[in-house]
């Protein structure tokens, strides 16, 4: 697999598990896809399923793994804090170098963190509607439970993205790349 290259604007697709259209982000600008591809969005034009665009409010950074069944999404506000990381449950994500974007399924459930280390899952009942709407199988039931289990470990453990340090870092990284116009390696 080829990774993108810092600078360079990406779109991300979600889709739900029957393969239907779920939500679009347009114009990503990838910050790092060494380990982690990592990419911020500044006031992102988003397009949902039912043809609905908006714009999203704000500064965030997504961290995608490419094994793991999440997603994270740092949100930061207008005063540049750190409000919460929004954990989606999903497949890992798919590269698609050609049309410069990324797609994964989102299997429902999130976890909202807050910078205290503070969470919630939210959207289970989502979880349960969708699963006998798109019959997931079993060897997804048991993923998505375990990727809970897992996202809930690291947050408990305050693993890395779960640290002020980390949610800094990134943030000056975005902050070095939109002030320099010139794209290098952002290493951790």
């Amino acid at each position: 697999m080829i990774p993108f290259q810092v600078g360079e604007v990406i779109d991300i697709n979600s889709y739900k598990h029957g393969g239907e259209f779920h939500r679009q982000w347009k114009g990503s600008k990838v910050l790092s896809s060494d380990e982690i591809l990592i990419v911020s969005n500044y006031h992102p034009k988003v397009t949902e399923s039912d043809g609905r665009i908006h714009t999203y409010p704000g500064l965030s950074i997504a961290l995608f793994f490419p094994e793991e069944w999440w997603n994270i999404v740092m949100i930061y506000r207008y005063n540049k804090r750190l409000v919460s990381y929004y954990c989606n449950i999903a497949s890992p994500f798919c590269m698609d170098r050609e049309n410069a974007c990324i797609s994964y399924i989102d299997y429902d459930i999130d976890l909202i963190v807050r910078p205290n280390q503070s969470f919630k899952v939210v959207d289970e009942h989502e979880f349960v509607e969708n699963s006998q709407k798109y019959s997931y199988p079993n060897s997804i039931l048991k993923r998505v439970e375990l990727a809970v289990k897992q996202l809930t470990t690291w947050v408990k453990k305050g693993k890395i993205p779960f640290t002020k340090e980390f949610a800094s870092h990134w943030y000056h990284q975005y902050l070095s790349l939109e002030l320099s116009g010139v794209n290098g390696r952002c290493n951790m």
